[in-house]
């Protein structure tokens, strides 16, 4: 894949999931830190090695 579309990817979910876990009223790391989480390369192979 290429590079700068995997980072896209990741900021969007980031901004997404920082979004949606403020609504529950939670703070927006919160969102960043779940997005890294699932999207790390360990979990779902999102990310090549």
């Amino acid at each position: 894949m290429n590079t700068l579309l995997i980072i896209g990817i990741l900021i969007t979910a980031g901004f997404t999931f920082g979004e949606l876990v403020e609504k529950l009223g939670l703070p927006r790391v919160t969102g960043y830190i779940l997005a890294g989480v699932l999207l790390n390369p360990g979990i779902f192979h999102f990310i090549p090695l």
